[in-house]
């Protein structure tokens, strides 16, 4: 039997060089999306359209923590996933509206990019 590998939990979020606390993490490398299109005869084909790379953040707002000095542009994340992996975005922007949630004390905030790296510590051939 194969030996048990760590895929979630425990990870590290940094944004500009400072670690921060966090609850959630989501990240997407894809720079195209697909989109079914459907005449009167039924599936015609698909169309693919440009998105962003995107990192999406939740995290704790502590009380020394000012949430509207969160760089808007040109910010460097950086995540260290539990199961290893580094996802890296640089010059990100901020997007949306950042709104704290005070019943649970915490605030989500996404990140946008033209390009993110994605460092495996072995790569699996898929």
């Amino acid at each position: 039997m194969a030996s048990l590998q760590r895929l979630a939990g425990v990870d590290t979020v940094s944004i500009n060089g400072t670690i921060f606390n966090n609850t959630t993490v989501e990240w997407s490398p894809f720079t195209t999306t697909k989109e079914v299109l459907i005449g009167l005869g039924g599936v015609a084909g698909y169309k693919e359209t440009y998105v962003t790379t995107k990192i999406s953040v939740t995290l704790y707002d502590y009380s020394q923590l000012t949430v509207g000095d969160f760089p808007q542009t040109s910010a460097d994340v950086q995540l260290v996933l539990a199961n290893g992996k580094v996802i890296i975005m640089n010059s990100a922007l901020v997007t949306g509206v950042v709104q704290v949630d005070s019943e649970v004390g915490t605030f989500r905030i996404e990140f946008e990019g033209v390009t993110l790296q994605e460092q495996t510590t072995s790569p699996i051939t898929i």
